[in-house]
């Protein structure tokens, strides 16, 4: 987080009382109008033509609501009435959206990462509307199948809730059937793995994986006329989750000692020892230095063209390329290995995918219709509405088959022909806020190919625990610890790459220890002592006396 953002957010700290009063102060025609009871779900009772504003906090996310174009937004907006215009950021990602905050101009619905400094400010500022009253005014058939763990978790200080989260794991809704979901993995070639003799254990240990990746960089393979590079990080220009995620997780580098505090993993011995292996990576030319300035698009582009044989990755982020990979070439199967230990061979422990959620939905203060927002949410949550966003339009996208989705022939049809010209025309798997990760683990197709999707997810999940006692805890915008931390975060980032293209390990080990003794003059140690007293209230709402796997037991 840049200065300019943190001043930005301790200014809007100021202002934001002024505008939450302008705010409150206004009355719409609109709401008059309120269809108030009806039969049937809530989101059922008006579905009159309306369009309803709505800023997504993701500049990646160019989704735009097409009606003439798209089935499925045809689809919904022929069951629901709503249509939505959806802007995103431009430039620095918080601009924009401070920007509507200070000037008390939010859309009608906000959606944002319930990590963000502004969640906790626009919860605090009156500009956004408590969920509770607006399901008890507009839907009240929305709580049959709201689950008490999302509401209880996301009430606010003040007692009301704002936000509804999605990909939330509810305790309700997991079942036998289910298994935690995770964005950690490691990915490999398989049909390259046995044209070199290398088999999955190898990933396990850091030497066999060093004497596999010799094999594949020895090699010098060509794929489709590109040169395959042994490892590929992910997005390092935007992202080091493989670095920082990753290999902590796979090297099992506690996240709480053993007295239940919260543990900042860059100090345990164990994360030198990660990066002296993604060094010795990098300097034994497994990891190019190309990789330091990919873009996620270039990462996706590299998969699906084959010029990759390892992928160290956020999964989730990369399993489309993997499968436009397999649809060019059924041999070129990505299969999940590993994952690689630490050399105390401890068993790993991965943070799931979102256990307490990902994004937030907000319905701004002045929505002129309130109403139709949080009955979209109803119809997004609700069953019909989980398998329409992310499955397609029924009977023309997929069927449901004994209890499964089963993609049509049609579609699939089209799939083969372009796979990407097929997904943008039926428009699914593209809303994602208000996603259900137990409930599509119970109705998703059977992956095809099998080591593709799910079974990646189903491999890697054997390895996840639930990890909601570290939700919420960095310190709100504007406050001291807060700017420490966008201060020592910047800091920390600069160091990354400096340890990865080190010369040797003992330099690494050097950079790493005057890392760490800057953080400590930058008075990191008093925002880690603000993260631990959340952690503690965390756990205590979560009845827990300690959170990491190993200290349970």
């Amino acid at each position: 987080m840049s200065r300019k953002v943190i001043a930005t957010i301790a200014m809007l700290m100021v202002t934001l009382v002024g505008v939450a009063f302008a705010t409150g102060q206004r009355e719409t025609a609109a709401q008059t109008a309120v269809i108030r009871q009806g039969t049937g779900p809530s989101w059922t009772w008006d579905t009159s033509p309306v369009t309803l504003s709505m800023y997504v906090h993701e500049g990646w996310y160019n989704k735009q609501w097409d009606v003439q174009s798209t089935l499925l937004d045809r689809y919904v907006t022929d069951k629901t009435g709503v249509r939505f215009e959806i802007t995103t950021p431009a430039g620095e990602g918080a601009e924009r959206l401070n920007a509507m905050i200070a000037a008390g101009d939010l859309p009608d619905i906000v959606t944002i990462g319930w990590y963000e400094e502004q969640f906790p400010l626009l919860q605090s500022s009156g500009m956004v509307r408590p969920l509770t009253r607006l399901i008890d005014e507009y839907a009240p058939t929305f709580w049959d199948i709201i689950p008490e763990s999302m509401k209880l978790w996301y009430t606010y200080e003040d007692g009301n809730w704002y936000g509804f989260p999605g990909f939330f794991w509810a305790p309700e809704h997991i079942t036998e059937e289910t298994f935690l979901e995770t964005n950690q993995g490691m990915i490999a070639r398989q049909d390259l793995m046995e044209q070199l003799g290398i088999v999955p254990e190898d990933f396990t240990t850091q030497d066999r994986m060093i004497e596999a990746l010799r094999k594949v960089r020895d090699a010098n393979i060509t794929y489709n006329g590109r040169r395959v590079t042994p490892v590929n990080l992910g997005n390092l220009a935007t992202s080091w989750h493989s670095v920082m995620i990753n290999f902590p997780d796979f090297f099992a580098i506690p996240r709480e000692d053993r007295d239940g505090n919260l543990v900042d993993r860059r100090y345990h011995p164990k994360f030198l020892e990660a990066m002296q292996f993604i060094n010795l990576m990098y300097r034994e030319g497994f990891i190019s230095r190309d990789n330091f300035t990919m873009q996620r698009a270039q990462v996706e582009e590299a998969i699906s063209a084959g010029a990759v044989f390892l992928a160290i990755v956020n999964i989730a982020d990369y399993k489309t390329p993997m499968t436009n990979l397999y649809q060019f070439d059924n041999a070129a199967m990505m299969v999940p290995v590993g994952p690689v230990l630490a050399r105390d061979g401890a068993q790993p422990f991965f943070s799931p995918r979102a256990f307490a959620g990902w994004t937030v939905s907000m319905v701004s203060a002045n929505a002129r219709r309130a109403d139709r927002a949080i009955r979209f949410f109803e119809y997004a949550y609700s069953e019909e509405g989980q398998l329409a966003l992310q499955y397609g339009v029924p009977g023309v996208t997929f069927n449901m088959v004994d209890g499964r989705v089963q993609y049509t022939e049609e579609f699939l049809a089209e799939q083969e022909r372009d796979s990407a010209a097929a997904w943008a025309r039926h428009g699914a798997n593209n809303f994602w806020w208000f996603y259900r990760p137990p409930f599509h683990q119970m109705v998703a197709a059977e992956p095809e190919p099998p080591a593709l999707g799910y079974n990646m997810d189903r491999y890697f999940g054997q390895f996840a625990f639930p990890d909601m006692a570290w939700a919420n805890t960095d310190p709100p915008g504007g406050t001291e610890e807060a700017i420490i931390r966008g201060e020592a975060g910047v800091f920390w980032e600069e160091q990354i790459p400096r340890m990865i293209m080190a010369g040797s390990a003992a330099e690494v080990e050097q950079i790493w220890r005057a890392a760490l003794q800057r953080l400590d003059a930058m008075g990191w140690q008093q925002t880690l002592a603000y993260q631990n007293r959340r952690f503690q209230e965390n756990k205590e709402r979560l009845n827990l006396d300690f959170a990491w796997p190993p200290n349970r037991r």
